[in-house]
């Protein structure tokens, strides 16, 4: 009795006890030295899980409403969990503060303003300050494809994943496969360093390492045919504040992937931030584990009169009320792939390259 295990064991249901064996591995994965600082420290990565927090929630009720025994260190440890549990509510609660003072667009007015932002941007780049990162941006349009993307196959010829970028600005939508920088085949590179391009192309502007403008809804796509679980996994970062059109592009990403998952027959695990930059990410609302965007669109603050901080001046993209996120683009990894491993093995005759465990 003296183990977090053995109330959890003993005063958790059993959907709760599977929920925490998921995401702990065991039970007894906290029982070491538990007390009110292990649960701050745990916090740290746990304070945005809601289903998390509410097991402990109740749990707590538990303990108090039926006086249960309990040591004070594991009662202290309860307790800032419980705390983190009202501490994620009222989060939510000032998103839905922030909903109902929101201005939401009819499907007319949305493409009427966005047709109009549209009007106002350029493709002329003789002044760009980043000329060459909006000529690689604007030349890829079109070269994106959600089937290829999370093509189990052509996934074998990369070194660590397949990766591709979504970057939906309040007027725009660019989606690109990473660059080839880790291994020579194109997705393999970074992701921060692709939104740092498409920032830089769209807006002129430079905004640091990661590319964040905080205003634009942040993709990244990666396919790990490693993870035999989980290989294909879409995470999305998306501000507090978004328009109408920006929803519209949500929408149109959703709709794509239940057409690949009903098509291929395979699930895509969807992570989602709802973040407040004002706040920092330690305030952001997680939904995790999704299969689809539902519950993401079904989250977002959609407000048409919130007055962005940063002004798009190129039209590097799409517009948001249009679908780009499927083309014929096919990706060349097996030919890439082979004509890299041939010019390094005529480098190298002395070498064996080992694939699969297997000598080649």
């Amino acid at each position: 009795m003296n183990k977090l295990s053995y109330y959890i064991s003993n005063y958790c249901d059993e959907d709760d006890i599977n929920y925490l064996k998921k995401i702990l591995g065991k039970i007894d994965a906290l029982d070491f030295n538990f007390n009110d600082d292990a649960a701050r420290n745990i916090l740290n990565d746990m304070g945005r899980d809601e289903r998390f927090l509410t097991i402990f929630h109740k749990l707590y009720n538990t303990i108090v409403n039926d006086l249960i025994f309990i040591s004070n260190d594991i009662l202290g440890g309860i307790i800032v969990f419980n705390q983190g549990y009202y501490s994620l509510l009222d989060r939510y609660d000032r998103i839905d503060l922030k909903r109902k003072n929101s201005e939401v667009f009819s499907d007319e007015q949305m493409k009427k303003s966005l047709h109009e932002r549209l009007d106002k941007l350029t493709e002329k780049v003789d002044d760009h300050p980043f000329k060459e990162e909006f000529i690689k941006v604007f030349n890829d349009r079109g070269n994106f494809s959600l089937r290829e993307e999370f093509n189990l196959e052509k996934g074998k010829f990369y070194s660590t994943d397949l990766n591709a970028a979504s970057l939906i600005t309040p007027s725009q939508t660019i989606s690109r496969f990473n660059d080839a920088e880790v291994n020579g085949i194109v997705g393999s590179g970074s992701h921060d360093k692709n939104f740092r391009e498409i920032t830089r192309a769209v807006y002129g502007k430079n905004f640091g390492i990661l590319g964040t403008s905080r205003q634009d809804i942040k993709i990244r796509y990666v396919n790990n045919v490693r993870d035999v679980e989980e290989p294909l996994l879409i995470t999305v970062e998306i501000p507090i504040y978004i328009n109408s059109s920006q929803k519209k592009s949500l929408e149109l990403l959703n709709e794509e992937i239940k057409r690949f998952e009903k098509e291929s027959g395979r699930e895509v695990n969807v992570n989602t931030l709802i973040v407040d930059y004002d706040e920092g990410f330690h305030g952001a609302i997680t939904i995790e584990d999704e299969v689809n965007l539902d519950a993401a669109i079904n989250s977002v603050n959609v407000d048409d009169s919130h007055v962005f901080s940063e002004k798009e001046v190129y039209l590097a993209g799409f517009p948001n009320d249009e679908s780009h996120y499927e083309s014929n683009y096919v990706l060349d990894s097996k030919k890439v792939y082979d004509k890299t491993r041939d010019v390094y093995l005529q480098s190298n005759p002395n070498l064996t390259i080992v694939s699969n465990s297997k000598s080649k």
